[in-house]
């Protein structure tokens, strides 16, 4: 995982970051399937927060802090993932200096989004260009559950 802050659409950081996440991946992959265990890549999955929750509601992307990460199959070592940087960095790939292996447990969490085409509530990239997520929405639907909000939002692509 890597951790970032700006527009994702905009910022060289996060491009960097995605670059780095999938030149690991693939490389970690291809050797263990060389070695004779293949599997299919993670999902690239996000973890967004924000200093002010309200640069959500207000589509304030530059004010977003963002950890990206692919999950790996939990047979993949620690030194499998550092070859795989070592392969990554022999190709000149930006940000693995900031790139780690962790173990993410959040614990009991939520996501809601706002789909841009839909008065639903669903799960949306927020880098897609949706409606910014409405005011009051958030509130109300953790209220309802007895949830309080911790300031980060989680969207899997």
């Amino acid at each position: 995982m890597l951790d970032g802050q700006g527009n994702p659409g905009t910022a060289p950081a996060y491009a960097a970051a995605l670059e780095a996440l999938y030149s690991v991946s693939y490389a970690v992959k291809f050797a263990s399937r060389h070695s004779g265990r293949d599997y299919v890549v993670g999902p690239l999955e996000g973890l967004w927060t924000a200093d002010d929750p309200d640069a959500f509601t207000r589509g304030e992307k530059e004010d977003w802090k963002w950890t990206m990460m692919i999950p790996q199959p939990g047979w993949i070592s620690a030194g499998e993932v550092q070859d795989g940087i070592a392969k990554a960095a022999a190709r000149h790939v930006p940000g693995l200096d900031l790139l780690r292996l962790e173990t993410l447990d959040d614990g009991l969490s939520t996501s809601v989004g706002w789909h841009r085409k839909s008065s639903k509530p669903s799960c949306a990239n927020p880098c897609d260009g949706s409606e910014p997520f409405r005011a009051g929405t958030r509130e109300l639907l953790l209220a309802r559950r007895g949830i309080h909000w911790l300031g980060s939002a989680v969207w899997l692509n």
